[in-house]
């Protein structure tokens, strides 16, 4: 079978020494792959919360004591009754045990929620399993599993950092490019680490890095979103239409123009600062509307209204 050369993955550090951290953090997530207490590590995506973790498995050849868990997938209180208590509460021959919860922001809470079994579990648990939970945004978790971790934020990596890694893969990978290239592509995915890593290989063409940098499939329907917003509604419908939408993506992609002044698609925007309110509007209403095309446009119609943006 043809072996895939997925660079994410091929060149995913093996080491702690190898990894992209930001260096406040280094020390103290550097004496926690030793010690191993339990922890809560948080931050944006890709900015290398699961490759610690693979980094730790190896580190004390835990490969057969680990139970993965993905939160988004598993949420409710019989996942944390029926598959994660069997597990940590079950004997273990020499090395200490793993539960490793991705995701763990999206485990249920309240006072029937997975998240107040956990807390339950990680005190009964204590001498033989450890307990890491990852998640993006760590306020979703209820203080009383906090209280129990010990909390680590990965976030900024140091860009030159990240700028070294892309040449490494490169030069290994015989790909041609300008550095420059390479520095724009890194302002266009950080902090997210694998998603620079996944654009810069979709990138090379015929052995060469492009300099027409295309992100993901997603960032251009975003793109051509912003792009028709002050032109014509009925485009701008045709699009939201024509695709499987993630709307909060896509209000943190405006947001994200709105607040990158070197971004020319900023400019279809007669004012930005009213732009932002009706950004944070309508992508606080994303997650209880029944419609969230009907919510995106309504933001869109408030904004021609208040003349916010002016069509063209």
């Amino acid at each position: 079978m043809e072996e895939r050369n997925l660079w994410e993955f091929v060149y995913e550090p093996v080491k702690f020494e190898s990894m992209i951290l930001n260096e406040s953090v280094r020390p103290s997530l550097g004496e926690a792959l030793k010690t191993r207490p339990n922890m809560l590590i948080y931050g944006p995506p890709g900015v290398g919360k699961g490759t610690f973790v693979n980094i730790l498995i190896k580190h004390h050849g835990l490969e057969g004591n680990v139970l993965k868990i993905n939160g988004s997938d598993e949420t409710g209180i019989e996942v944390m009754r029926d598959k994660v208590k069997s597990f940590a509460q079950a004997m273990s021959i020499g090395k200490m045990k793993l539960v490793y919860l991705n995701e763990a922001d999206s485990l249920t809470k309240g006072e029937q929620g997975s998240q107040k079994m956990l807390r339950d579990l990680i005190e009964m648990t204590q001498s033989n399993t450890q307990w890491i939970l990852c998640c993006n945004y760590e306020q979703y978790i209820i203080p009383e599993l906090k209280s129990r971790c010990q909390m680590f934020e990965l976030s900024s990596p140091p860009a030159t950092d990240i700028f070294k890694y892309c040449k490494l893969i490169l030069t290994a990978e015989k790909i041609k490019y300008d550095s420059s290239t390479v520095v724009n592509l890194i302002k266009k995915c950080y902090p997210d680490i694998r998603s620079t890593i996944v654009t810069l290989r979709q990138n090379v063409i015929d052995g060469q890095l492009s300099k027409e940098i295309v992100q993901s499939n997603t960032q251009k329907v975003f793109d051509e979103v912003l792009t028709k917003m002050d032109k014509d509604p009925t485009e701008v419908r045709r699009v939201l239409k024509s695709h499987a939408i993630h709307y909060e993506g896509l209000y943190a992609h405006i947001f994200e123009h709105l607040m990158d002044e070197s971004s020319d698609r900023a400019n279809i925007f007669v004012d930005e600062a009213n732009a932002i309110v009706h950004v944070g509007e309508a992508s606080y209403r994303n997650n209880i509307v029944a419609n969230k095309e009907i919510n995106f446009m309504h933001m869109y119609f408030k904004m021609i209204q208040d003349k916010t943006i002016k069509l063209g």
